[in-house]
């Protein structure tokens, strides 16, 4: 057996503890992202979301570079897994909760310049899709 096979499991095994160090820090992040969009805080939104992103990048390096060197996670799948469905439901919450902020936005937008509600229609993928239709609050 040569050095560097005797040195594989304990490679493989900081591999994974380091791949599950990452998704917790990126549960961490989507925690701090919905904190921020509830609070909308933009400045505190904005931190997390460029946190995440890094987080992101250095999962898919990791990721990619394990199982470059020909390790599988299959064998710790039950774990990180997960970890990784944890953080896909939390990503999934925050991008309704930023849907739904945005919608509301929207319409105080419309409120604000006197848009229409009523010529709103849906697109086939189940956008709302606005027709030009103004008129101004408080006049006839």
């Amino acid at each position: 057996m040569s050095a560097t096979s005797a040195l594989s499991p304990a490679l493989q095994e900081e591999g994974r503890h380091a791949i599950a160090a990452l998704l917790e820090a990126l549960d961490s992040a989507l925690g701090e992202e919905f904190a921020a969009l509830k609070a909308r805080d933009v400045a505190q939104l904005e931190g997390a979301i460029a946190r995440k992103t890094g987080l992101v990048a250095e999962l898919e390096s990791a990721t990619g570079k394990y199982c470059r060197n020909g390790n599988d996670l299959s064998a710790q799948w039950p774990e990180l897994r997960e970890l990784a469905e944890r953080c896909a439901q939390a990503n999934r919450v925050n991008g309704g909760t930023l849907a739904l902020n945005r919608s509301m936005v929207s319409r105080l937008l419309d409120c604000m310049h006197g848009t229409s509600n009523q010529s709103t229609t849906y697109s086939a993928n189940g956008r709302v899709k606005r027709r030009e239709g103004y008129h101004r609050v408080g006049t006839v």
